[in-house]
């Protein structure tokens, strides 16, 4: 169940992580949560989901968890 600030906006963010070497790979599963008549049709339909995949590399970890984090946010919000 998301928290903070995605709460009420997903039902459900799946992570799969994939150690490639000099990166590391993420496989993401956006579960969005219906809202309004668009949302409930998206949901019946099964489209409320985006698969997203992320390659974070050495330079991206090196600047921390809060850059990382960040960064997850953005992606995040572009499938809401």
């Amino acid at each position: 169940m998301p928290t903070s600030k995605f709460r009420g906006y997903l039902d459900e963010l799946e992570v799969l992580f994939y150690p490639m070497g000099d990166s590391l790979e993420l496989l993401l599963q956006i579960d969005c949560r219906a809202r309004g008549l668009g949302g409930i049709f998206s949901e019946a339909m099964g489209t409320d989901e985006s698969f997203v995949r992320l390659h974070l590399y050495e330079r991206n970890l090196a600047r921390g968890a809060h850059s990382v984090a960040q960064g997850l946010e953005e992606v995040i919000s572009k499938h809401l």
